[in-house]
């Protein structure tokens, strides 16, 4: 579902468009939708990501870098809903 809204608004972006440079500012009303799929589309690749992440960790509780990574992903986890 984020992925076409967020593929919807992409396309709506002119060709004039300068990534890096141009900006697509939150006090226009007509961009927050755009601007709130792009949120949610990487809140639930977080969540997907973290989920994963934690299994690794059960599979192989001695490997640092994916606890690290949890470790440090974690306190995020109030952005994410557990029931997605």
């Amino acid at each position: 579902m984020w992925d076409d809204a967020v593929n919807l608004g992409l396309a709506c972006i002119p060709e004039e468009f300068i990534w890096e440079q141009d900006i697509i500012p939150w006090h226009f009303e007509d961009n927050r939708p755009f601007l709130l799929a792009l949120e949610n589309l990487g809140q639930a690749y977080l969540q997907k990501a973290l989920f994963r992440f934690k299994d690794y960790v059960k599979l192989s509780p001695g490997y640092r870098g994916i606890s690290d990574l949890v470790a440090a992903i974690e306190p995020f986890g109030w952005l994410l809903d557990e029931s997605k």
